[in-house]
């Protein structure tokens, strides 16, 4: 079940805190919605960010950046679309980061957002692997 976001809410200073693996559910009604979230420890990973719409017609637009305001990444897309998308840090800092979320296009539409924090894999392909003699299967 999803908390819901408080408003206002369209700035840093206010944003609602997201706990790491939370669903909160907002909505997006021609304005930004920010949500802060907070690393405890240094991690070898990544901010895993999940979106998805409930119910509206239009795009959202929605922006990572770390507590400096530097953008770590963005997405836009559609509202008949579920959207992941990663914010990559070579070492994720312990540490504050927000999300933006905006109403890019005649959005009057309901979302839930989840971040959780990932590791990569830093397998790399093994040489030579040109024939099934070396194939080497997912881990």
């Amino acid at each position: 079940m999803a908390i819901y976001e408080s408003e206002p809410n369209n700035t840093q200073s206010s944003a609602d805190t997201l706990v790491l693996g939370e669903v909160i559910a907002g909505q997006a009604y021609g304005e930004s919605d920010y949500y802060k979230i907070t690393i405890p420890e240094p991690s070898a990973g990544v901010l895993k960010i999940s979106m998805r719409t409930q119910s509206g017609t239009g795009s959202f637009s929605a922006t990572t950046y770390d507590a400096a305001g530097s953008s770590l990444g963005s997405v836009t897309f559609s509202l008949t679309e579920a959207a992941t998308w990663y914010a990559i840090v070579d070492k994720l800092p312990a540490g504050t980061y927000y999300v933006r979320i905006d109403d890019y296009y005649s959005t009057q539409a309901t979302y839930e957002l989840k971040v959780d924090s990932s590791v990569l894999s830093t397998a790399r392909e093994d040489e030579p692997n040109n024939s099934n003699q070396y194939y080497r299967d997912w881990e």
